[in-house]
């Protein structure tokens, strides 16, 4: 009886293993997000989507909105929980996309970074990177990280994705504040 837990406890840290193993092997691309190269797909009122080609042409899709910016992936990316999910404020992205993928070239995540105007509460503008899960049925943001707080933003992203992404469930599990976070309007540091 004594050998059942062992082999149990074995067979559990190899399940656990293959997760944590391919996101070491993670390495980072980038690609510009820039819609003048992009197609605009639906224009409203108050709002303009276009799809872009990102890593590899993975399809990404923007919408610039009144005010906001919402970004999402994937042939479905209209349906992903993170067409719905944007920063507070009035805010815009930055130009660079960077990807997190597998050593099969699959992106597993995205850092972006988002500008937030602050002049309407007569605040500094503020920088934050989000963080996030790229997979079918279940993308969604997952950390958000201050980059003017956090000296070493860009690291602790990258760790964020690479700590968080596996196992993430987006209906399940809020997007969290890593770091210092002085930005309002998102969680507190887990």
């Amino acid at each position: 009886m004594g050998v059942w837990p062992s082999i149990a406890a074995l067979a559990a840290a190899m399940v656990a293993l293959p997760a944590t193993a391919i996101a070491q092997n993670w390495h980072s691309a980038y690609t510009d997000l820039n819609l003048e190269r992009c197609t605009i797909v639906q224009q409203a009122d108050l709002s303009t989507d276009f799809a872009c080609a990102g890593w590899d042409g993975f399809p990404v899709l923007v919408r610039y909105g009144e005010h906001r910016v919402f970004v999402s992936y994937g042939s479905d990316a209209r349906d992903e929980m993170v067409w719905q999910q944007s920063v507070p404020s009035i805010n815009q992205t930055g130009e660079t996309l960077e990807w997190l993928l597998t050593d099969g070239q699959r992106p597993v995540a995205t850092i972006l970074r988002y500008f937030i105007d602050r002049s309407e509460i007569g605040g500094p503008d503020e920088q934050v990177l989000v963080v996030t899960k790229i997979e079918r049925g279940n993308t969604c943001h997952l950390a958000y990280i201050d980059a003017r707080r956090n000296t070493e933003a860009n690291q602790m992203a990258r760790e964020a994705a690479r700590d968080l992404v596996p196992g993430w469930d987006c209906e399940t599990m809020p997007a969290r504040s890593v770091g210092i976070m002085g930005v309002t309007g998102f969680s507190q540091a887990r």
